[in-house]
Order: structure tokens, then sequence, then C-alpha cells
């Protein structure tokens, strides 16, 4: 309460009361890292690198939290792989690996797989991985060769046949 007073003056006295605010039990979903690739060798299944799927509790939520993606419908034939689909707020920090079994028919492209969290009766909260999926032809290999040295980022991939060497 807020009381305010001009002592014999004569003023009117004005009482305010001010609720206190309490926001309500909240979270967020973090990936690291977020963006994860799979390599595709022939005709069988991959599975991509991992990415680590983390719950940020807000206002005391303490409710486990449900994971799925929708890989299968980004990627016809992908899933999506937790180690971990529900995560109890002992959890949180740890996470749950997170990754993606692509079949060898999938287009090499960059897929925005999104990753969803639900829990505490509140709406889905999302965040996004980046999958690249490659392709790589069994009969070609790959030498890495820096061209400038420590000092600089800069590399180059040369590819040939196997059949020439």
């Amino acid at each position: 309460a807020i009381t305010e007073s001009n002592e014999g003056n004569n003023c009117a006295i004005q009482t305010f009361t001010v609720a206190p605010l309490i926001l309500p039990p909240d979270f967020s979903l973090s990936a690291n890292p977020n963006s994860i690739f799979a390599t595709i060798k022939g005709s069988s299944p991959v599975t991509s690198s991992k990415s680590v799927i983390r719950v940020t509790p807000f206002n005391d939520f303490d409710s486990s939290v449900s994971l799925s993606s929708n890989a299968a419908s980004v990627i016809p034939g992908a899933t999506g792989n937790f180690s971990d689909t529900t995560l109890s707020s002992a959890e949180y920090s740890t996470g749950s690996e997170f990754s993606v079994t692509v079949p060898a028919s999938a287009v090499p492209a960059l897929y925005n797989i999104t990753v969803q969290g639900t829990g505490g009766g509140l709406p889905p909260r999302s965040v996004n991985v980046a999958l690249n999926v490659r392709l790589k032809d069994p009969d070609f290999i790959e030498v890495l060769r820096t061209l400038f040295g420590p000092w600089t980022q800069i590399e180059t991939y040369i590819s040939f046949p196997l059949a020439s060497l």
C-alpha cells in the first residue's frame, strides 16, 4: 500500500494498493549446437550428428517436458531420435541428445527441423535445429589440404576417383 499525506495543508490522503506482479511458471528450449549434419553414403539410412536439447525453467516451472520433432514430416522416411523423450526437472540442464536418422533417398539440402517440448499444461515450446544432408559418392575420396597455413580459415577439398590412385 502507498499512502500520501500533506501534513497541515488539509489535503486528502490517498491510498493505493499495488498487487505484486506474479508471473506464471514457464520454460524455453535450447539446442546446442543448433546445426547438425548427415552424410549419405550408399543405400543405407544414416544418423546425423547430435545436438543437445535443454530446458530452461522460469518462475519455478518444474514439470516434466516431453520432446518430439517434425523430422518425419520434413524429410519423408526420417525419424527424430532422442536419448530421453521426457525430461524431469532434474534433467533440464543435462538435456537430451537429439539426432535424425535420414533415409538414403533423402535429397541433399539444408532442412529446418523443429523440436517441440510440452509440459506443465502450457502450449508447446519449440527450438529449431538446422539439418544439413550431404551426399558422398562412395567411388570418391576426399583429401583435406590447408592452402594458407594456420592463420587462415580457408580450406579446400580435393576429390578424385579411387581408380586413379
